[in-house]
């Protein structure tokens, strides 16, 4: 999944999304609906939100190891 912090952050979209494998499939969700399908299911919302949590833990490594 990828996208949700900026529907989480109300931010406008940062990045885009390419797949080049003839084989994988992408689903797209408008925001309306992933508020609805995705964060309006408190379990599901909990584990979006703890997932969050971790991409920006390791995305800070990440930075910080390059400021380095």
């Amino acid at each position: 999944m990828c996208g949700e912090e900026d529907i989480i952050a109300k931010r406008n979209r940062s990045f885009s999304l390419v797949c080049e494998s003839p084989e994988a499939e992408v689903f797209v969700l408008t925001q309306p609906v992933f508020k609805i399908l995705m964060m309006g299911e408190e379990s599901t919302r909990n584990y979006i939100l703890s997932r969050l949590k971790v991409k920006d833990s390791e995305l800070t490594k990440i930075l910080n190891k390059q400021a380095c």
